[in-house]
């Protein structure tokens, strides 16, 4: 998964299925600590904002995979990064062709 369909799935999760949600912005991308091995990787991420009903920013971690049982640490976070999601409900219609 790309880091733009991610905070696609974050907004989602927080509007619902009854609204169109677009990428506005890539606000900021922080590389954090260099990948100096090969693993595996956790993406995660959460609405950090929400401005009324038409914007959010939501904010994505990449960091190493913890071992089972155990929390992401400080050091394995390799990139945060904030997006800007907007939306507007859906109208549905009927077509005529």
């Amino acid at each position: 998964m790309d880091l733009d369909a991610l905070a696609g799935v974050v907004s989602y999760k927080h509007t619902g299925d009854d609204v169109m949600t677009v990428t506005a912005a890539v606000d900021r991308i922080t590389l954090q600590h260099p990948l100096s091995e090969i693993c595996d990787l956790e993406l995660s991420g959460k609405v950090t904002f929400a401005t009324g009903r038409s914007s959010m920013e939501v904010s994505l971690q990449v960091a190493k995979a913890p071992e089972e049982g155990k929390e992401v640490q400080e050091s394995d976070v390799l990139m945060t990064c904030a997006f800007t999601m907007v939306w507007s409900f859906i109208l549905f219609t009927e077509s005529h062709f």
